[in-house]
């Protein structure tokens, strides 16, 4: 399902203090758990997204809600969410209670590579799920900015992700956010992606005067960004809509914008507004992103052949193959509405599943002016060159973001 290719150590060491580090080991989770009381059984197990081969029906994922210290949680495809129960004689063994008159078994197992569970079924061959990804941490409360910061651009530079808050509060604004998710999820087909939700996007010649209203409580953090008039939105919106239980319990469809596209630098900043939801809650439905990854995707897909680069095979699988989703912790943008994220467009980013209310963010695309581009450095004609030799976001941006 997902290749793993694991990174030299030098590579860790390009990240800063605030990114996550790999995923520990099962052997040195238990060491920890037997040297310190605090640490509970079920801490054995590791959280994230388990993947049951081609039975995609089967998948899980595992859990520790933040609230209730310890205790494991298993979402499953139908949209509940059940206690695990650990086996007090063997803490890698647990019990999923579906009715009165149905439990699941499972084994969880620390093998080579990425670890595994077997589901037990009696008289049968245990069903095998693979690790393919890890539980996003939230943000760190200290990365949220105020509106018109200067760091916001740092933190692009540094993180790839910069959120502010209570842009979007004033009544007038907040009653906007409310009309367009009213409005988009009411044109929305509602036929969902691989990963349960699904999404409405609209390209206009003129922006009509809802999206003025979008920009307009952003503009002066742009301007700071890119500069006075050096930027302009691409005149496109996407909604992204979920309902409680829609998002299915796999790992997020991780991905880079516009990924390998033959146009260099499609655009500079992606604009995430969230509209309604619970999405400051770990299974909210919220954007998860790999920081850093838009400066480590470099060393990643140069270590890729030409072929791989610039071939005819699919984005995704070219991601997977030069980046190792079990070895990083992503990072939940826990923004809620009246905030707003920006995204480096190199950064990975997914949504993750969503087990609580309905839920949507609104995503604007800002670019640089071809005119601006053009006067610092000549047109790239692929994606994987402007990657290769350049981050354009710091290359164009106001000087306050400079490192």
């Amino acid at each position: 399902f997902f290749a793993s290719i694991f990174f030299d150590w030098p590579l860790w060491q390009l990240m800063d203090a605030e990114m996550h580090p790999p995923g520990a080991s099962v052997a040195a989770q238990a060491t920890a758990a037997q040297a310190s009381d605090a640490v509970m059984p079920a801490m054995l197990i590791q959280a994230g997204f388990y993947h049951a081969g081609d039975r995609q029906q089967d998948d899980l994922a595992l859990w520790y809600p933040d609230s209730i210290g310890g205790v494991l949680e298993a979402l499953l495809p139908d949209g509940r969410r059940l206690p695990a129960e650990i086996d007090p004689n063997n803490p890698c063994r647990f019990t999923l209670k579906l009715g009165a008159f149905k439990t699941l078994r499972y084994v969880y197992c620390a093998e080579p590579g990425p670890p595994t569970l077997l589901k037990e079924t009696k008289g049968k061959t245990p069903m095998r799920y693979k690790l393919v990804g890890l539980w996003p941490v939230a943000i760190a409360a200290n990365r949220f900015r105020m509106a018109g910061s200067p760091t916001l651009a740092r933190d692009i530079v540094q993180h790839g992700v910069a959120v502010a808050r209570g842009v979007y509060t004033a009544p007038k604004v907040a009653e906007l956010l409310e009309q367009l998710h009213e409005s988009f999820s009411a044109r929305a087909n509602g036929t969902s992606n691989a990963g349960g939700w699904f999404s409405h996007h609209e390209e206009y010649r003129e922006p009509p005067a809802i999206l003025q209203e979008l920009l307009q409580p952003i503009g002066a953090t742009l301007d700071q960004m890119l500069g006075i008039g050096n930027w302009e939105h691409d005149g496109s919106i996407q909604v992204g809509f979920s309902d409680g239980g829609k998002v299915l319990p796999k790992v997020p469809n991780y991905h880079i914008d516009q990924m390998f596209l033959n146009k260099g630098e499609p655009f500079s900043v992606l604009v995430g507004i969230p509209l309604v939801g619970e999405l400051d809650q770990p299974i909210g439905g919220a954007l998860a992103i790999f920081e850093r990854s838009h400066i480590l995707i470099r060393d990643a897909l140069a270590s890729l052949s030409p072929e791989m680069q610039d071939g005819p095979l699919h984005k995704a699988a070219k991601l997977v193959a030069c980046w190792d989703m079990c070895g990083l912790h992503p990072t939940l943008v826990t923004a809620m509405p009246g905030d707003v994220y920006f995204c480096h467009y190199r950064t990975i980013h997914g949504v993750t599943p969503n087990y609580r209310s309905t839920r949507s963010v609104a995503y604007l695309r800002i670019r640089l002016k071809k005119e601006v581009a053009q006067l610092q450095a000549p047109p790239i004609n692929k994606w994987t060159e402007s990657v290769l030799t350049r981050d354009p976001f710091l290359s164009y941006t106001h000087p306050l973001a400079e490192m």
